[in-house]
């Protein structure tokens, strides 16, 4: 599966958090903002996905109001995993590594991470709140304040679903689509400039989110994102615990 303007939420806010400078001209420059709290967001990032039952998640599932089956179906892995996690079996959720999923693809659209095994959360429940932000995180724009006590303040207060200056080509999670069923085409395989694959493009963006624009839903945890001081303690401790390692899923 391939995400177009996929988000990296490194604060857990489902928000991608950017950092500009008021110009003279009173145009928006961008600027690094502070240490530890820059998210970014790549033309395109790539995972697999399995299709299986949840079964020791039917209880969760029901306790949210949710059929037993909730969570079935197709399961978000990624196996070149951004950030660390303990959200799936046997970790230890004093020692995250680097991980991602299984994330349930039904709940990512419901936006819904709160279904997990008895655990801290503060690392995710199989880390579908990392992809909830991947494919449809608001974008926040901060503005450089010496006044303020952070040195930001927050623009206009604003989580914009889509892109602040109009431009829907860097909407987060643009696209979200994989190969169809069957052969590849004699279009497709050729080389030249007649080279054609639009047959064989599936869109499962739908699958993942509503059309925009969508949003996010809240955190999982109360989370004031960068400069939620909790939130900057728990960055800080993943680098430590995840320096070490880097394992796939």
């Amino acid at each position: 599966v391939t995400t177009f303007q996929s988000a990296h939420d490194a604060d857990k806010n489902r928000a991608i958090d950017k950092f500009y400078k008021i110009g003279e001209s009173g145009a928006f420059d961008p600027t690094d903002g502070p240490d530890g709290a820059h998210d970014s967001v790549w033309s395109f990032h790539v995972w697999n996905e399995y299709w299986f039952d949840r079964p020791t998640l039917g209880a969760k599932c029901a306790g949210l109001g949710l059929s037993k089956s909730c969570a079935d179906g197709w399961q978000a892995v990624d196996a070149t995993p951004q950030e660390t996690s303990a959200g799936g079996s046997g970790v230890d959720s004093d020692t995250p590594e680097y991980q991602m999923g299984p994330a349930s693809i039904k709940l990512i659209k419901l936006n819904i991470d709160e279904v997990c095994r008895e655990q801290e959360t503060k690392y995710g429940c199989y880390d579908s709140e990392f992809v909830i932000s991947e494919v449809n995180s608001d974008v926040k724009l901060w503005i450089v304040d010496e006044s303020s006590s952070t040195g930001y303040k927050w623009h206009d207060k604003t989580r914009f679903p889509t892109d602040p200056w109009g431009d829907e080509y860097n909407t987060i999670g643009l696209q979200i689509s994989t190969k169809k069923k069957g052969s590849i085409s004699d279009a497709c395989r050729k080389t030249d400039a007649d080279k054609d694959c639009s047959a064989e493009l599936d869109d499962i963006t739908k699958q993942y989110k509503k059309d925009e624009p969508s949003g996010p839903g809240d955190p999982t945890l109360d989370n004031q994102g960068p400069f939620d001081t909790g939130r900057r303690l728990r960055r800080a401790d993943d680098r430590r615990l995840g320096a070490s390692s880097a394992s796939s899923a």
